[in-house]
């Protein structure tokens, strides 16, 4: 009865998964499993109806990030590694031409390091002022390695972690709103404060 009384809730806003076609999924299952390329039609997210470009595709791996598929992949003969939704791939069709990985490419690294959580700087030391309530949960699942709590009052206190500086690190310390301060770096700190003051300036210019 195990499965009977075993769920996933995930922690962020619930969100209806996409379709994937099955078709699509076969191949690409099928091509990451065997090392071999396929030729896709793929639509990227950059406007609002996107017509779909043929790429030649090397797979790498396939992500799972909530309730998103990823495929890890090269194009072509480059060698930058790509992240491709499944869902925005309209078809895929299997070739005969092997995949060449990029040298010493690592899947568990590459996650490890980041390039899921879009990364838009180097490894930063963050602090943070806290209200208590808004860090419990950092006592039993701090940022990293070496994250110090320092208290700085009954209400308040002081995270300070070595962290990678991202887009989700953003849209999570943004997500406490008046529950943190960031203090620093330097630019992390006035990147929050624009980002803040542009959301002010929308509600309270905006007519009701």
């Amino acid at each position: 009865h195990w499965l009977d009384r075993v769920r996933v809730v995930p922690r962020e806003m619930p969100l209806l998964a996409p379709s994937v076609d099955p078709a699509v999924a076969r191949t690409v299952y099928r091509a990451l499993l065997e090392g071999r390329r396929f030729t896709a039609e793929y639509a990227s997210r950059s406007s609002p109806a996107p017509e779909p470009k043929s790429f030649d595709v090397s797979p790498l791996g396939l992500v799972a990030r909530g309730n998103l598929l990823y495929l890890v992949c090269t194009l072509w003969d480059y060698g930058d590694v790509r992240q491709l939704a499944m869902h925005r791939f309209h078809t895929a069709t299997l070739t005969d031409t092997p995949v060449t990985p990029p040298k010493a490419f690592d899947l568990d690294r590459y996650i490890t390091e980041g390039e899921f959580h879009y990364p838009v700087g180097p490894m930063i030391r963050l602090e943070a002022k806290f209200y208590r309530g808004a860090a419990a949960h950092l006592y039993e699942t701090p940022l990293s390695e070496d994250q110090v709590i320092t208290d700085l009052s009954d209400d308040v206190v002081l995270i300070s972690a070595t962290v990678r500086d991202t887009e989700q690190l953003h849209w999570w310390l943004l997500g406490f709103g008046s529950l943190v301060q960031v203090v620093g770096p330097d630019q992390l700190t006035r990147d929050l404060a624009q980002e803040l003051k542009r959301a002010s300036i929308r509600y309270t210019s905006t007519p009701h």
